[in-house]
């Protein structure tokens, strides 16, 4: 029998505060995992953050994908960091499936990671 991973509910969490907490700070890069389509609104409120990244290797719906890819630019998306909990594969082979660029592709698989990673490094 495959095993489920079971996400705890939640309360909801009112993001505008954040949002003016993240202009406050210089040079952070926060990285926020939308792992599924009811968390869509939180890059309704934090789209315009230029530190907030976002990691959507949770959506697999192609549309949803190709509709946010549309709203964020692209060197602030992450795709696949989630390994090894979930099936990077099949997140991937999703991404086949927009019509996004190929350098762009290769950013959000694993360049725009490398990128946050060796900003951090940098310090």
């Amino acid at each position: 029998m495959p095993r489920r991973l079971l996400t705890p509910r939640t309360p909801r969490v009112d993001l505008v505060p954040l949002a003016k907490i993240l202009q406050s700070f210089r040079g952070l890069q926060l990285l926020i995992a939308i792992l599924a389509p009811t968390q869509m609104e939180i890059v309704a409120v934090l789209r315009d953050q230029t530190s907030a990244c976002f990691e959507f290797a949770g959506i697999t719906d192609v549309e949803t994908l190709q509709q946010t890819f549309n709203r964020i630019p692209a060197e602030r998306i992450v795709y696949g960091s989630i390994a090894p909990l979930h099936d990077v594969a099949l997140r991937q082979s999703t991404l086949q499936h927009t019509n996004w660029p190929a350098n762009q592709l290769k950013a959000v698989r694993g360049g725009n990671a490398e990128r946050l990673l060796n900003k951090r490094e940098a310090r």
